[in-house]
């Protein structure tokens, strides 16, 4: 454990009086590999107050009250509500071999949904950080934080195999100057020619998708209109320069299932799915970048009248909608919208800049009463033909799938809307042998000797 963390001693005592560990979740982890046997996780350890001691996705769950804190009544909170988790995984022994909480530069409210990257032998993080607030209440949730992308260097990969970083890290600013708004989130990207492509779908909506090429040569200081309403500390945060590149088109995919499914809804003008994520890209062939993301169904669009029709009909459109409503046992609610989470992969051809396949889409559990409702995939590698995914699993657990390309390519055979599949695999399934739940590693048990401290210091203080 990285000492210089601080966890205990600076936020605990201070603003979690009825904190408990076990309302301490990795979730969202991020991969890349530093050789064929070992990869780098990176998650997110959110601090937020939980209304109970024990995780009951019914009843205890992050969603169910809007990931509140006491830390957002804070004019400019100076405790972070998210830290940095990153560990070196074996693939062999399927073990955690070393771990840290990264200590960077990024408050008030830490770095959210990280993803680890690579240019010119150099890991890199990027994800959400909180520098601002608008003033101005935006959507259901009112949350009026500025998130821009924030960038931290690690170190290079032979380094990395050697020891996992301890000292402080600074964090910079990816081309603010390009985002129009203020909700940066699930950014990705991909290497082209010694390029390194970022990618920067519309927050909510994923489409469209901006590219810019960017140049970690070339700082550059933020306007003022840009900081206006940055912290202070973040009127100053140097932005890597980036150039505009060619738009990614593609568009009519998601639009061709949605219009498959326009039936089966209480109002034809709603959408039932929503594409959303991504991880950083890898090499698919010599033309493609394969991605993960997830598409979210809302199921509290369908109607329930309508849809009999089609479970009397033996098609494809009918088994998808039973896998919907009858054969899940878990949804979650959220903005009043009923919610289900599937991955799914896609394909960028890096040449002509279009969005060319979109898999099938699938949810890894590992029995039908585990179902939870939520597979949120952020990571993808590839090592020969086998392809790893990295998810969060209903924001409360750290979880790794591993696929060969027969099976990858599978799913993306016949996804016209007529023929598009939405699966679950269970514990009967042979894709049980490729789930993996790191939960249970020695980073949890060093968890459980912080327990005592903090038991401790709280009776101290």
């Amino acid at each position: 454990m990285n000492k210089n963390a601080h966890i205990i001693d600076e936020h605990i005592k201070k603003y979690f009086n009825e904190f408990s560990l076990q309302k301490f979740y990795k979730l969202n982890p991020s991969i890349i590999n530093l050789d064929n046997n070992i990869i780098l996780i990176s998650y997110r350890i959110y601090m937020g107050e939980l209304t109970c001691d024990t995780y009951d996705l019914d009843n205890c769950h992050p969603w169910k009250n809007m990931w509140s804190s006491s830390l957002f009544s804070q004019p400019i909170p100076i405790s972070k509500l998210n830290f940095v988790g990153l560990c070196k995984y074996d693939l062999i022994t399927n073990k955690v071999v070393e771990d840290t909480i990264l200590i960077i530069k990024d408050g008030p409210l830490g770095l959210e949904d990280v993803r680890l990257f690579e240019h010119n032998n150099i890991v890199y993080i990027n994800g959400a950080m909180t520098v601002g607030n608008s003033g101005k209440a935006e959507g259901q949730w009112y949350d009026d934080r500025i998130l821009r992308q924030g960038i931290v260097k690690l170190n290079t990969k032979i380094n990395l195999l050697n020891e996992l970083p301890k000292t402080k890290l600074n964090v910079e600013i990816n081309c603010i100057k390009l985002h129009g708004s203020n909700m940066e989130k699930n950014w990705f990207g991909y290497n082209k020619n010694n390029n390194l492509i970022i990618v920067n779908p519309t927050f909510g909506k994923f489409f469209p998708l901006n590219q810019y090429i960017l140049d970690f040569n070339n700082l550059e200081d933020l306007s003022n209109e840009s900081t206006e309403k940055h912290h202070n500390q973040y009127k100053k945060i140097k932005s890597y320069h980036c150039t505009k590149n060619n738009d990614i088109a593609g568009l009519n995919i998601i639009q061709n299932i949605n219009e498959y499914y326009k039936d089966c809804l209480k109002n034809s003008n709603k959408k039932l799915f929503r594409l959303s994520g991504g991880s950083w890209g890898v090499k698919y062939d010599n033309d493609h970048m394969l991605f993960v993301g997830h598409i979210v169904a809302y199921v509290n669009e369908l109607d329930m009248e309508k849809i009999k029709i089609q479970f009397n009909i033996k098609n494809q459109k009918s088994d998808n909608l039973y896998s919907f409503i009858k054969n899940r046992q878990y949804q979650l609610t959220f903005f009043n919208n009923t919610m289900r989470y599937y991955q799914v992969l896609f394909k960028i051809n890096i040449n002509t800049n279009e969005f060319t396949e979109l898999s099938h889409a699938f949810n890894v559990f590992e029995t039908k009463t585990d179902d939870t409702s939520v597979n949120f995939p952020i990571g993808l590698v590839r090592i020969n033909d086998e392809f790893i995914i990295s998810f969060g699993e209903s924001d409360y657990k750290t979880c790794l799938i591993r696929l060969d390309k027969i099976e990858i390519d599978k799913l993306f055979m016949n996804t016209e809307p007529e023929n598009y599949k939405f699966m679950t695999f269970n514990g009967q399934n042979k894709k049980k042998t490729c789930y993996t739940d790191i939960t249970n590693d020695n980073y949890y048990k060093k968890y459980l000797k912080y327990k005592q401290k903090y038991l401790e210091l709280k009776n101290k203080y």
